[in-house]
């Protein structure tokens, strides 16, 4: 089984998922990482130069391949599960949909230099608020635990993970 980090951008799936692959001895993922790499560029540069479709199709083209693997920590971009060919990732996973305040995510993001816009017109906020809004109906739906991560505290979010994993008994 996979253990699959998903949430809104900005809200710690790399940071996280790096952590916890430490701590249960496990490769960890990332879907963005994998584009970036085979693309040979970053995303932002891919959405500014191809635009969003052509980021989603190479997407969906990692997730297919990544569906195959198994007992690996994986975290996906914000809107992989919004696309219904990406569902299949899920097949043999636990997910883990990471949270935070639309206050704290407009602070991490504008502080990172490398996170595209969503949008032309909006301002970060409202932006995020907007995207959140249309995705956390699926985010929910999908997730077999939630874990708040605005306090930018990796050890107590792994704790919570890990206490969490371990009531569901989940075998690593």
């Amino acid at each position: 089984m996979n253990i699959i980090l998903t949430g809104y951008r900005a809200t710690g799936k790399t940071t996280i998922g790096r952590a916890l692959a430490k701590v249960l001895q496990k490769e960890f993922i990332d879907t963005d990482d994998i584009i970036e790499s085979q693309e040979g560029r970053k995303i932002r540069d891919i959405f500014e130069r191809d635009g969003w479709q052509y980021f989603r199709r190479i997407e969906r083209q990692v997730v297919r391949r990544l569906a195959k693997l198994d007992n690996k920590i994986i975290a996906v971009g914000g809107g992989t599960f919004m696309y219904k060919d990406n569902l299949q990732l899920l097949e043999r996973a636990k997910v883990i949909l990471l949270i935070s305040p639309i206050e704290v995510l407009v602070q991490r993001i504008l502080s990172d230099p490398n996170r595209p816009p969503l949008t032309k017109d909006q301002s970060s906020a409202e932006e995020i608020r907007e995207v959140w809004n249309r995705r956390k109906e699926r985010y929910y739906s999908l997730a077999d635990m939630v874990v708040d991560t605005s306090d930018n505290n990796v050890d107590r979010v792994i704790g919570e993970i890990m206490a969490k994993l371990k009531l569901d008994n989940v075998a690593f």
